[in-house]
């Protein structure tokens, strides 16, 4: 079962990140500007915004209250460091590809079979409004039990297997409940 986290995301879940990195480092411009995969990571130094540290947001600490967020004025919530947003795939940068559903994103990795299976296997599962940067801590019951379920079927050998749902439709709105 998947954690939590506000630093990953539903990208690194479905394990399309690191593809994603892969390609935005081969585009001609990533070449010219020296960027490697890492540099495409707000969990690496190479990559990451400095003064909010890959987060997308700095903590205040007001008190008596609770903690405040506000969007890193550097990164603008991006997370990554201003050259990492140079390149584009498609017109994209890696921020604003991020900030696509799963359903829009199937049509901009068309060509990439790996990432769009695993696109259309969450899509198929109900997902396709959840974005490719959503943190697994805003995920809801229901979208983290899909994406569980998801990520326990695509184990290559399933005969035999019986799975045994309960309260599936938690966190469901009703057309879901219908797809799953």
């Amino acid at each position: 079962l998947m954690t939590r986290s506000s630093r990953r995301i539903v990208a690194a879940a479905l394990d399309i990140i690191n593809p994603i990195r892969q390609i935005f480092s081969a585009l001609s411009s990533s070449q010219v500007l020296g960027l490697s995969p890492m540099h495409f990571s707000w969990n690496s130094k190479l990559g990451q915004c400095e003064k909010c540290r890959g987060k997308g947001h700095i903590e205040l600490s007001l008190k008596y209250l609770q903690t405040v967020h506000v969007t890193c004025e550097e990164c603008m919530g991006a997370r990554l460091q201003s050259k990492s947003l140079v390149p584009r795939f498609k017109g994209l940068n890696l921020a604003e590809i991020l900030n696509l559903s799963i359903e829009d994103a199937s049509k901009i990795f068309e060509n990439q079979k790996s990432i769009l299976t695993k696109l259309e296997r969450a899509h198929h599962f109900g997902l396709g409004y959840v974005l490719l940067g959503q943190t697994m801590d805003s995920l809801s019951g229901g979208e983290m039990q899909r994406l569980n379920l998801i990520l326990e079927l695509k184990k290559t050998d399933l005969a035999g297997c019986w799975y045994v749902l309960f309260h599936p439709s938690t966190g469901l709105h009703t057309p879901d409940i219908f797809l799953l």
